[in-house]
């Protein structure tokens, strides 16, 4: 009854620490013996998910329930990214040391900046508190010419806009579809999705294998909404409704990529959502390999 009052709760539209709350207090509220009805023992549920996965690499993990959960998260998510695999080639006559400091100029309104595994392009006088409401991902070569475009046209277009690609010579460029990702702090329009599509087109990648995840508007040019508590709140509906063991909702509310499902980030001591459309998808083909294997 607790339970099914905090769900409601969340559902009518709570707050996100209330959405995030949801797993730990299920882990915690649930009656074992409720879990255990639907699933004899989560071991054996956890080897029927590899059978089904058709995999054995996490066999090891099987055990140890977050690592083992995270593990098969990992697996969907570099099936969507392409992981290790490399895919594609530079263009003749790339220069990773030069395209590296190409993305570190300050020039055309923008700056760059490294962050993680990642380099960001910040408009100079962009507002960093705007939340982020839309995205195009791009499947482009590190073409120095290209981010001369994108500087040129979204510091003169598209106020509080940035974008974030691999460093240069990172194996990200040619083992990830979507190597540049461009943020929006409100829907991006018609004008400027063809605009965008036009400038990028001669700096567009091709394969037979792409995956990019949202709509697409032209050959490797993908739009896909910011993902948000209204995202990710069927998940977590689905994910109540398997009545699973207490660690797999631990899992699923930690606030860490490496711990947990990669939906929540701590803010000011609070847990907001902060996640990527590659992880949330991860999480909806984890979600149903495990229905399939109960």
């Amino acid at each position: 009854m607790v339970l099914a009052k905090i769900f409601t709760s969340i559902c009518n539209g709570r707050n996100v620490q209330e959405c995030a709350n949801i797993v730990t207090n299920f882990a915690k509220e649930t009656n074992s013996k409720l879990i255990f009805k639907a699933v004899k023992t989560p071991e054996n549920l956890r080897l029927n998910m590899l059978r089904n996965l058709g995999d054995t690499t996490l066999l090891s993990k099987v055990n140890n329930p977050k690592q083992f959960y995270t593990g098969i998260r990992d697996y969907f998510y570099e099936q969507i990214r392409a992981g290790k695999k490399l895919i594609y080639s530079c263009r003749e006559g790339y220069n990773p040391k030069e395209f590296q400091e190409f993305l570190l100029r300050n020039s055309d309104g923008f700056y760059g900046k490294v962050q993680g595994a990642w380099m960001f392009r910040y408009q100079t006088n962009m507002d960093r508190n705007v939340k982020i409401a839309d995205r195009l991902s791009l499947n482009v070569y590190q073409d120095s010419e290209l981010i001369s475009k994108l500087d040129k046209y979204l510091s003169q277009n598209c106020p509080n806009t940035f974008y974030k690609c691999p460093g240069a010579g990172k194996i990200g460029w040619n083992s990830r579809h979507d190597t540049v990702t461009i943020y929006f702090p409100k829907p991006v329009s018609t004008k400027e999705k063809q605009e965008i599509s036009q400038l990028v087109k001669p700096h567009i990648r091709q394969s037979a294998d792409e995956i990019m995840l949202g709509n697409k508007v032209t050959e490797g040019v993908y739009q896909i909404e910011e993902p948000t508590l209204d995202t990710i709140k069927p998940l977590l509906v689905k994910a109540k409704m398997l009545k699973l063991e207490p660690e797999f909702y631990e899992w699923l509310g930690h606030p860490d990529f490496q711990g947990g499902a990669g939906l929540f980030a701590m803010n000011n001591g609070e847990r907001v959502v902060h996640t990527s459309p590659g992880a949330v998808e991860a999480l909806r083909q984890t979600l149903e390999l495990i229905q399939k294997s109960m």
